[in-house]
């Protein structure tokens, strides 16, 4: 009898006993519930940049993180939405993590780029890249710019939508648009009338 009883116990447990789910509660409030998401946005172009990336000469260091490399530009300006110069790149260098790729010369990077632009008005602003890219490709990132500039102050309130490509040089062109076209920044060239549009 006592033998019965736990092959049935044992039986039981080992079927896998049925426990009531526990859900998780719902929102507390309506807004918080899931919604239709908004049409895509046309993305609008802010500025482009261009940069000649000296991708042979670089330092490649073994760290805690990973494959550390960092690799210099030789020469880069920045362009309004209507080509004209309006910016100098100096010191631009990129200190991402690279991992291995599937195919020869296709690995995975880790965007940290940081540089300081001369703008045309003499100011000068630091920019900070962020993302990912594959190793002379393409990347995507995310791009925040800080600058003292009266002319260019719109700059510091806007984290620029960044992809960018190679196209088969060591020429990088990264085009920088405005994440939400439809609520600009005030002060941005072009928002008020008969103003001169930068992006």
């Amino acid at each position: 009898m006592r033998v019965s009883a736990i092959l049935s116990a044992l039986l039981a447990c080992g079927l896998g006993a049925a426990t009531p789910s526990k859900r998780q509660p719902g929102p507390s409030h309506p807004l918080l519930e899931w919604s239709e998401p908004p049409p895509t946005p046309q993305l609008i172009p802010a500025f482009q940049a261009k940069i000649d990336w000296d991708l042979d000469n670089n330092h490649t260091i073994q760290t805690p993180s990973g494959l550390r490399c960092s690799w210099w530009s030789r020469e880069g300006y920045w362009y309004d939405a209507e080509g004209r110069r309006f910016g100098e790149i100096l010191r631009a260098n990129d200190d991402g993590i690279v991992t291995d790729g599937t195919t020869p010369g296709t690995r995975y990077l880790e965007l940290l780029i940081t540089y300081v632009v001369r703008l045309d008005d003499g100011y000068w602003a630091y920019v900070t890249h962020t993302g990912g890219a594959i190793v002379r490709q393409y990347q995507n990132g995310v791009v925040r710019v800080e600058t003292d500039s009266p002319t260019y102050s719109w700059l510091n309130r806007i984290d620029f939508v960044a992809p960018g490509s190679f196209n088969g040089t060591e020429v990088m062109t990264v085009n920088h648009y405005f994440p939400n076209p439809d609520n600009l920044p005030n002060g941005l060239p072009g928002t008020a009338p008969n103003a001169t549009r930068i992006g």
